[in-house]
């Protein structure tokens, strides 16, 4: 089968799902909901103990490399950035060895608007719908503002 938009969507849709029971059995999170992205620009939102509401973005990944991929432009004119800004925190699933890697998402918004021409590869995952460029980072450590493993 060919892969397409709503395939990879459906992949999305079931990390965003792991994601919020993941987040849901933290002791410090007091609410939590699943959002519309293509209205808020990210896919969970939840509040911290102390009245804090973070806002996180959700990639899936296949994983199995070294590096994860990460969108810088959305499209092939290299004039539409991934739809994620208001987003806290973007979580990056490598799937392949079924772990997580959270960065805060505005040092990786910031990071990723310096990313020189010369860094950056056509997507090409096998989806016939891929467009725009990408730019590979190590999966610890790999950007500006990581935060952690789960």
């Amino acid at each position: 089968m060919s892969r397409t938009f709503h395939t990879d969507l459906d992949l999305g849709k079931q990390a965003e799902r792991e994601m919020f029971v993941i987040l849901a059995k933290r002791e410090d999170i007091t609410g939590i909901k699943m959002t519309d992205w293509t209205k808020v620009g990210y896919d969970i939102s939840y509040q911290l103990a102390d009245g804090t509401v973070k806002n996180m973005e959700v990639k899936s990944l296949a994983g199995g490399y070294p590096t994860g991929v990460v969108e810088v432009w959305c499209d092939d004119a290299k004039t539409k950035r991934p739809h994620w800004g208001d987003a806290d925190v973007i979580a990056f699933k490598n799937r392949k060895e079924d772990k997580w890697y959270v960065y805060d998402a505005l040092e990786v918004v910031n990071y990723l608007a310096t990313v020189p021409d010369s860094s950056l590869t056509r997507a090409n995952n096998g989806c016939k719908d891929d467009s725009g460029f990408i730019v590979k980072f190590k999966w610890a450590n790999g950007m500006p503002g990581y935060l952690g493993s789960i």
